[in-house]
């Protein structure tokens, strides 16, 4: 149990890393190239959108993959953990 509980919270910083500090400083990097190479409004729209689904995507598979995942896990072991004792 201990082991999830540690995992569980590596998820958590993890996601406070990726959105609070790795995707601003990566998308800040990108755009600042995109401004001094002068590109054409095609290419901001472009970048844009991968911006947006690189987001969602992200937030996605935390919702969906690793959230779940853990859950099931510390259900798992307590549950396990009820019938060891009560036998």
């Amino acid at each position: 149990m201990f082991g999830v509980n540690k995992y569980d919270v590596m998820i958590k910083q993890e996601k406070v890393v990726g959105y609070c500090v790795l995707m601003p400083v990566v998308y800040f990097s990108i755009v600042f190239c995109y401004y001094e190479f002068n590109v054409d409004i095609s290419s901001w729209t472009f970048l844009i959108v991968c911006m947006i689904v690189g987001v969602v995507l992200t937030f996605w598979s935390y919702k969906k993959i690793y959230d779940p995942n853990i859950q099931s896990i510390k259900k798992s072991l307590s549950e396990l953990k009820e019938l060891s004792e009560e036998a």
